[in-house]
């Protein structure tokens, strides 16, 4: 799972999980357990073999990705108010 859509799944049940109940909020941490750790392992994967810095290069790049994200996130704000 590349790092875009990542970060739009993430904003996406952040969303859900605000406008929710109880139940609902429990659904959303549910369905982002699995999605999580197949994402930790996808890090994994890609920077088992480089340096720490080249991991720390990583981990910015994916700060910088959601940073990038934040209209996506307005914009399901927006639209969770109507």
């Amino acid at each position: 799972m590349g790092v875009m859509l990542w970060s739009q799944l993430v904003y996406t049940l952040f969303c859900e999980f605000e406008k929710g109940g109880k139940k609902q909020r429990e659904e959303v941490v549910e369905a982002l357990k699995p999605l999580y750790f197949a994402r930790s392992l996808s890090f994994d994967y890609e920077t088992w073999r480089y340096s720490v810095v080249h991991a720390e290069e990583q981990v910015r790049n994916q700060a910088l990705a959601f940073l990038s994200q934040r209209p996506y996130l307005l914009g399901l704000s927006l639209v969770a108010r109507r």
